[in-house]
Formats: structure tokens, sequence, C-alpha cells
């Protein structure tokens, strides 16, 4: 099946085991109440309606933050702490922190004509490039997250195969670093030492956090393929590396996959629920399936996502325009930005572009895709908005949205807004340029992801790095028990102890409802098996070769002769034993190598002048052990031979076999007769036909020479083919009988003696 995508990228949703219900929801705390975003421009929510300010922030026209999406953060009181972009931080004052640069390395200006960046790595759009995360049990310490985006070439599918950044280990780069608030006299710092630190990679344009029920953060990513999602965990003791990977059905329909739609440079968005208990994440493009002729178009995704594990399930694929055999019907269906309502039981898509912009209401109560499909609605009728258009909920429970213009392709000096976002229909109103922003700002990319609130501190994390051995082995895990705790394993298991036979991350949270008291297990499988195979006879020549063990890194090796490298150069037989160790295990092997070497030559043929006598003795190469058997039935290393024929000898030793034979002759005519006749008669009666030297039967002619002269010098015949000779023919005309002139010369028999004659001959009629 051959397919041709365009511009595509895609949503996620999810569901948390215990949810935030009862408590305010992160978009309405004090920590959101400052925005930062676009082109100098901000809000402050801290009244209502909220009161447009300029800073000196530019994501709009910079480069390398060209589209890149601005985090901020603000105190207890709603009050400005900092803010993020991309690769610098800047405090609250606007000033970029003494640290705060280059929080990505080499970070490259984006090719925007299309061409590739150098090095390979450009920013990640919208709110994907930059998220602030509160550092758990650590007041004034937040964590920020930069991601870069694509490589600038275009994806296309070639053949049926995906031909992009899949396999670029450039592309979607996941950054970290701490901002520690208490340095600077309140103004903040990024900590020597903890910026810039890469964990992970082949991420689409895709970032954002959920608070967890155990006093910990999960920050979610999804790869760029969309086969995963990653949830990376954050608790007082920091970053947990080792994501928790929720595995992604990307199938859409008659084959086609999702795949592409994570990897191109037009980015998406990934967010999340109010109660943190839904994943979104967007479907931007269309996607041609040459089989069936038919184009689907863009749309969003939503899963359930589980707080306590990190684990999303329930995948739901939203295709909003499906099966439509004009992809040009489909431009107004490519979506970027996704905002869910305060109650989360609305989806609002921006879409779009030029003349088929507009924003969608999409009812995702009933969970149903039909449903849901058939609940859209079209809230900006006259396409005033298109798919750029980014959106984020404000404390005052109103959707805002930046404002663009032009087909949603360019920015403007407004924000929109959907006054009632929680009601069905044009009732949720849309109020095109519902807020002015200050003078000389502007907005379009992103309008910065939400701060999520920061668990308890007096949570007790405790880790534990256990060994386990592959191969069959298991390994117990265990937490105190106490009746009164309740025990819950990211596997859903809820005993104080569990049985693992693979090595991961294992965490089981247990004790009161929170704070909790959470064990982490991480289990290294360590395997050090490997295989010699069976014992083996190398015949022939022995060329040396490396024997090696498996490649375990921090394993310990032992060989036979005690040394201790990972390979070991063999260049003859012997028994070779090797023993790989790493902590608690071990596992040995050995190999008996035997070489045979029974190669036979017996040299070329010989040949001997016919007539001549001779003796030749013929040598085998008969090492130790080995048996001998000479195709005259003789059993010694060599024999003497006075006889012409064919001699063959096979020495055998094991398994190994050296045959060879060899001829020798006395037939050879080293010299021949040859001689000239003084005339011939070419009158057709076979007889005497053909003028030619008269040869000893089986003599070989080399450098033939023959040519026959008129009387008049006129050379009427020449040839180099030895044995040929004259038919009396001149041009194909019988020519006159008379007298005629020859020379000769060729080397005769196989010791090349030369002959050589002139004479005269006649022609006889």
């Amino acid at each position: 099946m051959n397919k041709i995508l365009h511009w595509f990228a895609v949503i996620v949703l999810g569901a948390a085991s215990q949810n935030l219900q009862g408590q305010t929801p992160d978009y309405q705390l004090n920590q959101n109440k400052t925005w930062i975003f676009g082109t100098r421009a901000g809000m402050n929510f801290n009244t209502i309606p909220p009161v447009p300010f300029a800073t000196g922030n530019n994501e709009i026209a910079e480069e390398p933050r060209l589209g890149s999406g601005t985090a901020a953060v603000s105190d207890n009181t709603g009050q400005l702490r900092f803010y993020a972009q991309l690769d610098t931080v800047w405090d609250k004052n606007g000033n970029v922190m003494p640290n705060g640069n280059g929080l990505i390395g080499n970070l490259p200006v984006y090719a925007f004509s299309g061409g590739p960046a150098t090095p390979p790595q450009d920013p990640s759009y919208f709110n994907g490039a930059s998220l602030v995360v509160p550092y758990p049990g650590a007041p004034d310490k937040y964590i920020v997250f930069s991601k870069t985006g694509l490589i600038a070439n275009p994806t296309v599918f070639v053949g049926g195969i995906f031909n992009g950044n899949g396999n670029d280990s450039a592309a979607g780069r996941l950054y970290y670093s701490v901002v520690d608030m208490s340095l600077r006299g309140g103004l903040g710092d990024v900590v020597p030492g903890q910026k810039g630190i890469q964990i992970d990679s082949l991420l689409a344009d895709r970032l954002v956090a959920v608070t967890g029920p155990s006093c910990n953060i999960w920050v979610l990513s999804m790869k760029i393929d969309g086969s995963a999602i990653h949830a990376f965990e954050i608790t007082p003791e920091g970053i947990n590396t080792l994501p928790v990977v929720s595995p992604c059905d990307t199938a859409i329909a008659t084959g086609m996959s999702f795949g592409m739609m994570f990897s191109q440079t037009a980015g998406g968005c990934m967010t999340v629920s109010p109660d943190g208990t839904r994943l979104a994440v967007s479907l931007s493009g269309l996607v041609r399936d040459f089989t069936t002729q038919l184009s689907y178009g863009g749309g969003f995704q939503l899963y359930d996502f589980n707080a306590a594990t990190g684990v999303a399930t329930n995948q739901i694929n939203v295709l909003v325009g499906p099966g439509v055999p004009n992809e040009s019907a489909l431009f107004g269906y490519s979506v970027i930005n996704l905002c869910f309502s305060p109650d989360a039981t609305k989806m609002y898509v921006p879409h779009g572009w030029f003349f088929s912009a507009g924003i969608w209401q999409f009812d995702i109560s009933s969970g149903l895709v039909p449903t849901i499909i058939a609940s859209k609605v079209e809230l900006d009728p006259n396409g005033y908005l298109g798919h750029n258009a980014a959106m984020r909920l404000g404390s005052d429970n109103k959707v805002y949205i930046t404002g663009t213009t032009w087909g949603g392709l360019l920015g403007s000096d407004v924000l929109h807004r959907i006054e009632n976002p929680n009601v069905t229909g044009p009732s949720a109103l849309l109020a095109l340029g519902a807020v002015s922003l200050a003078p000389g700002t502007e907005s379009l990319y992103g309008l910065g992801n939400i701060v999520v609130r920061s668990p308890p501190s007096d949570t007790t994390f405790t880790g534990h790095t256990l060994t386990l051995c592959a191969g069959g082995s298991s390994l117990g895990l265990s937490v105190p028990q106490d009746p009164a705790y309740t025990y819950l394993w990211d596997d859903g298991s809820t005993g104080n102890t569990r049985t693992v036979t693979t090595g991961g991350n294992f965490r089981v949270v247990y004790g009161p409802r929170c704070p909790k008291l959470v064990d982490s297990f991480k289990v290294e499988e360590v395997d050090v098996r490997f295989d010699f195979g069976s014992d083996t006879v190398i015949c022939g020549r022995m060329y040396p070769f490396d024997l090696k063990g498996t490649e375990v890194p921090g394993a310990t090796y032992l060989w036979q002769d005690g040394s201790t490298g990972h390979s070991f150069n063999v260049s003859g037989g012997g028994v070779y034993s090797l023993t790989v160790t790493k902590r608690d295990c071990s596992a040995s092997d050995e190999i008996r190598i035997d070489n045979f070497d029974v190669f036979q030559h017996l040299g070329p043929d010989i040949m001997f002048c016919a007539g001549t006598p001779f003796n030749v003795r013929l040598e085998g190469r008969v090492p130790d052990g080995a048996r001998v058997l000479w195709s005259t039935g003789v059993t010694t290393p060599a024999i003497d031979v006075s006889q012409p024929g064919t001699y063959g000898i096979k020495v055998t030793q094991d398994v190994c076999e050296g045959m060879d034979s060899i001829t020798i002759r006395n037939t050879e005519l080293c010299d021949c007769i040859a001689f000239m006749p003084n005339a011939f008669s070419p009158n057709g009666d076979g007889l005497n036909d053909i003028f030619a030297p008269l040869l000893e039967t089986g003599c070989s002619l080399n450098e033939y020479s023959f040519d026959i002269f008129n009387r008049w010098g006129q050379r009427v015949y020449s040839t180099a083919n030895p044995g040929k000779g004259w038919d009396g023919r001149f041009n194909g005309q019988p020519v006159d009988p008379g007298t005629y002139w020859f020379t000769i010369s060729f080397e005769k028999g196989t010791h090349r003696q030369v002959f050589t004659r002139k004479g005269d001959l006649v022609l006889i009629k």
C-alpha cells in the first residue's frame, strides 16, 4: 500500500486511579495567575477581568526560539517568580538569570526555509518546548523541562515506508534543569551541575505534567512515531529517568499508521483534564491512502491516565474528517492545539487554515467515537481562528485563545475567549477580540503550560537497587507489613510482598492515604549468560581469531590462562574456558578446538618426451596421527613412480581430509618431423590439392608464418594459421600453372624447435 503523508500531529487522554476532585484545580492556583507569552505579552489574573501587561519576552520573532511556548510560575500570592522559554530562564524582573542561558547546549537557529538545521535539532512548537514543575518537598525549587523539536526536513512515506526522523536520536530531546529561588536574594538561579541534563529523545512536540496521588508529579511526553507515552516520575529524591512506558496503538484505518503524525515540524500538543484523569494529544494534518484513494483528516486521541502508576490506557482515536476522496477538502481539519472545558466534558479544537479555519466544540463525555464526532459544533463559522491558535483555561473558568488573523496563520494584539466552556453548542459563546493586549505586544503560538500543584513534602521515599540474574531466577520484593496500612503495587497487587522474574522499576505505595510511604525498587536484570557452542575441529591452516563472551558493562572476565579481557585470541588448538561475573551473577563455558592441517599438494602435472624413461618420487604431507592412502593402495607417506599415469593421495585425520592428484605422461612430442613438398595439383581430385607442410601426427605448431609469391614477386597467399596451406587460388580465382616461390617459418613440438624453409614449388593442373 502506497501512502503519502502531508503534515500531521497527535493527541492523548488518560485517567488516574485517584483524582483531584474536591481540590482547587491547578489552573486556578495562584501559581498560574501570571501568564507570559507571545511577543512581549503578559496577562495578570490576580484581578478579574485579567489585566494585560508588557514583558521582554519574544517567542514569535526571535531565533532559535521561533514558535516556542513560554512557561511562567508565580508564588503563593500570584506574583511572578520567573519564566522560561526553551533554553533560557528569566527572573521576575525580565533579566536572564546568571546561569539561565544555554539550558540546551548548541541549540541551532531554526532553518525556517525548510532546510536542515545544523546541528540537526530545532525548537519544539507551542507549549511543547518548556514546562515548569515544582520540586516535591522543596518549596523554593523548580524543575524546568526543555524539549527540542525535529529536524527541519520534510517527512514522507516512500513505497509505504516511513522515511523521516524516527531513527534520529538528535530529534525530540528532553532536558531538565533545576532552579533554586533561594539564590540571589530570592531572584533565583539555575543550580550549577543541574542544568541541561538530557533524559530522553525521539519525543514529539507534546509535554505536560500531572500531580500524582503519592506525593509525586508525572511529566509526560510522547514518542515521535506515536507508539508510546513516556511518563517520568518526580519525587523529593529527584527525577526517575527511566520512564513508565504506555504503548499506544498506531493503526488508523486500512493499514495506515499514526506514526507520522508525531514526527512533523508543524507542532502539536498534549493536555490534561482539570481533574488529572484524562490526557489529550492532537492529530494535526491529513493522510492519503492511495489504495482506497481516500484522505483522512486530523483530529485527536483520548486516553485515561492513572496518576498512581503513570500508565495511560483506553486509547480513543477521533478522526474528524475520514474517508474523503478530495484531500484538499480536508485542509480545514488540521489540528494543533486542544483544551478541555473546566468540567472535562468538552474538547475545544481550533482547526484548519486559510479559508477553512475555525474552532470546534466536541462533547467527549460519552467516550464513544461516533457520538463524539456527531457532537461537533463549529463556534467560529467565519473562520477567523485557525489551527495555530493556542488555548488555556484561565482562573476565571474561561478558555482564552491567542488572537490570529489571515486564516489562523498570523498573530494579533488580542485574545479571544470562550465565555461558557461547560455549555454545549453556540451558547458556549466564542467572544472574538475579548481581551486587548498591552500596546506593542502580540500573541500567537502558545499561552504556556499550567503549573501543577506541589505534592506534600512529608512523604517518605525509599529507593532500593537490587540485582536479578537472568535465566529463570526470581526475586522477592517486600516492605514492612502493618495491618493498618493499605498497599498498592504498580501492577495492581495489594500485599506487602511481590515476586518479580524480570528487571525493571517497581513501586509500592503504602501507609495512610497521603502522605504515603513510597518504596521504589530498581531491579537490574543482569544477563551474563553466553555459549561458546559445541567443541569444534578446524581443518587446514588455522588463522587467529577472537573468542568472546557476552559483553556486559561492569562485568569481570577470567580466561583459562588467567587473562581478564573480554575476548581471547585463539591461534591454535586447545581447551579454552571463560567465567563472566557481575555482582552475584556468574556464568561459565569452555570449548575444545582441534586443528588438523592435512592439506596436500603434489605439484603440477609432469610431462616427459615420448620414449624417455623416468623415475619420480611423490611425497604427501602426513602429520603425526594421520592416515594416508595412495591410489596405488600404498599407505606410506611417499611413493616412487616410473610409469605414466594419474596418481592420487588422501590423508585423513579426525574429520579432516586432504586430497590431491598428479598426472605423469611420456607421450609428449618434444620435436617432430616436418618437410615441404615441391609441387601440388589443385584440380579437385582430392589428391595433392593443397600446398602445405607435411607434419608428424600430433605435432604442435606455434609462431606460424607461410607466404607464397608468383614469378613477378606478387604475394598470392599468406596465412598465420598453423597447418593451413594454399589451394592454388588468388582473390578467389585459380592461378595459372607454373613455378611459384614460398617462405615458411614455425616452431614445432613442445620444445618449440624452429623450422624455416624457402624454395620453389610447381603448380600442376
